[in-house]
């Protein structure tokens, strides 16, 4: 039951639910600040590239920042740069 219908979004039939659902929570998750606290040119570091930290990439990079990624390890750079990192640092 929904008690505030203001809070459903209809995913569309051509969108695979189980696909679309991460973008729903997470995605939400790093969407929010970066939208609200960037700008195109802004550089932005990205600490972490599990399933949050790629969202960001991904999503700071087409907001049109300047994205460095950090990971604890360098198994990740090739993903980060794959994802539209300009830069990798591992720390």
């Amino acid at each position: 039951r929904v008690k505030d219908g203001g809070f459903v979004y209809p995913i569309p039939d051509a969108c695979d639910a189980a696909a679309t659902a991460p973008l729903l929570c997470g995605g939400q998750t790093v969407w929010t600040p970066l939208r609200q606290q960037t700008k195109a040119g802004d550089r932005v570091g990205i600490l972490g590239l599990g399933g949050l930290g790629t969202m960001a990439v991904t999503f700071a990079k087409a907001l049109g920042c300047e994205v460095t990624a950090l990971s604890s390890s360098d198994s990740k750079k090739a993903q980060a740069l794959a994802l539209g990192a300009d830069k990798f640092v591992a720390h």
